[in-house]
């Protein structure tokens, strides 16, 4: 992808953007020159990459998507064609394939139909592809029964990560009201699963340090359901077994009415917040939005076209169907059981495959009980005040437009209007003295991170979040350099809730 952020959308500027990105297009020069100037460049970028993560990333990856390119192809490519790469290899690669039909040109910003249309026709219009066409190669696939054990030992990682998968093939697709269905309860379904690991991070005593559920598909011909943890060498089977436990809890007696309700809230108000916030979107976002969709073949869709098509999609989902999606992702498919990082398994009379395996099969022989649901938390737990607080003094500041108004006690509240975020609102309470008032260097970072944590009120960080779900609006701590800070960001109509 290639992508310009223009200063302006006057013609020159627009004419000139448009000229640069039709020489991307079909008139690169690729002189020699710069191809080995590039390749110091890459090859420097290439070292860089070589980390613990990402080499646990890259392995993990082969072990996945066995059987297909993906598994073969690293995207920087090896360390000997990079350097066996010259200009005549690169005009080959480029002449080949980058031909008018695989190109997508998006225009987004403030300009009409009509000039974007005028401007792509004169700048692209004339391209032509090579008279060679080529030959896709063939992508492979994966093998849908099984389960294989992924184990490396990287003690420059500083932690242990361990996780279940699965993958299975997706054929390609039009984008038809029964594929958004099933992505969507696919979607919900790993959402209640990330929901339930974020209780089991938050307990006292869990293996887990970090935790995340998530599924999709991958370059339309993947699909995958990922259950992952940070934990460390000493805990890493109790960790494992926890992963499969809480996998095979929804897996084997679905999810309450409860969860999959808070989910629905949790998406209902993101929808919402799209439509609210359409007419302030982010060009540069809004336009890779529109080529990924294309990209995968499916139709570009307004904020609030979204909300209707989701809103009636999720309102239709029940528990059996939550169900039904879960046992499809996992048990008609692949597995990979994964151990990696700082736990150490290489000396034992086993190897670390057979020992990842004998944890695994003993976790899954062992019954596990339907998920008990926690009792539904009030929110808000404080009684708002009956009466307002006293007025001594408001002053106006018209050269930034701002106004301070002073309440008895010396509260300051300090308000400004402005159009930048649409329907939106910014806050801020500012209190003591921050990191000026540290007894110990570093105390104000360990309080920032333990309230974010522990939560604020009669509420901890998992109770707070199910709480808001539904809601847009969130406010987080930070301990500034003068000041102790709760910001909120949420909607307009949200600010008495943040408050």
């Amino acid at each position: 992808m290639y992508k310009l952020l223009l200063p302006g959308t006057d013609e020159k500027t627009l004419n000139e953007g448009m000229q640069v990105l039709a020489d991307y297009a079909r008139g690169a020069l690729l002189l020699e020159s710069e191809v080995n100037s590039e390749r110091g460049v890459i090859l420097a970028e290439k070292r860089t990459r070589d980390s613990a993560g990402s080499r646990i990333s890259k392995n993990l990856l082969k072990h996945e998507f066995t059987g297909t390119r993906v598994a073969l192809r690293d995207p920087i490519g090896t360390e000997q064609t990079l350097l066996a790469a010259d200009s005549r290899l690169l005009r080959s690669f480029y002449d080949a394939w980058y031909r008018p039909e695989n190109m997508i040109v998006v225009l987004v910003g403030d300009i009409t139909p009509d000039q974007a249309r005028e401007s792509i026709h004169q700048y692209f219009s004339e391209l032509h592809a090579s008279k060679k066409i080529p030959s896709c190669f063939d992508f492979g696939r994966v093998r849908e029964a099984g389960t294989d054990i992924f184990y490396q030992y990287e003690p420059d990682l500083g932690l242990t990560n361990i996780g279940i998968s699965a993958t299975w093939n997706v054929q390609p697709q039009a984008d038809t009201m029964e594929k958004e269905r099933m992505q969507l309860q696919n979607y919900v379904a790993s959402l209640l699963l990330n929901n339930r690991l974020q209780h089991v991070v938050n307990k006292e005593n869990s293996p887990f340090s970090k935790a995340q559920a998530y599924s999709g598909t991958f370059v339309q011909r993947l699909g995958y359901l990922v259950l992952s943890a940070r934990t460390n060498a000493e805990t890493w089977q109790q960790g494992l077994s926890l992963l499969e436990h809480t996998l095979r809890q929804a897996v084997t007696h679905g999810v309450t009415a409860a969860e999959l309700e808070r989910v629905k809230n949790e998406i209902n108000a993101e929808l919402d917040q799209a439509v609210q916030t359409a007419d302030s979107q982010d060009s540069n976002t809004l336009a890779s939005d529109i080529i990924r969709k294309i990209n995968r073949n499916e139709v570009v869709l307004s904020p609030l076209q979204e909300q209707r098509l989701y809103g009636a999609l999720l309102a239709k989902i029940s528990i059996a169907d939550i169900k039904e999606a879960l046992q499809q992702m996992w048990l008609h498919s692949r597995h990979v059981v994964e151990v990696a990082g700082t736990a150490d398994l290489r000396a034992a009379d086993l190897t670390p495959e057979q020992q990842i395996l004998r944890v695994w099969s003993r976790a899954a022989a062992t019954p596990v009980q339907a998920w008990l649901q926690e009792e539904k938390i009030a929110f808000p737990y404080l009684i708002p005040p009956r009466g307002n607080g006293t007025v001594v003094q408001v002053v106006a500041h018209p050269a930034i437009d701002a106004t301070t108004t002073v309440l008895a006690g010396g509260l300051r509240i300090n308000v400004k209007k402005t159009d930048f975020k649409d329907r939106q609102v910014l806050l801020g309470v500012h209190f003591g003295n921050g990191r000026l008032a540290e007894p110990v260097a570093g105390l104000g970072q360990l309080a920032e991170a333990v309230i974010k944590e522990s939560g604020v009120g009669n509420l901890n960080r998992e109770q707070l979040e199910a709480a808001l779900a539904g809601r847009n609006g969130r406010v987080t701590f930070s301990v500034g350099s003068e000041s102790f800070v709760f910001s909120g960001k949420g909607l307009s109509s949200e600010l008495e809730l943040m408050l």
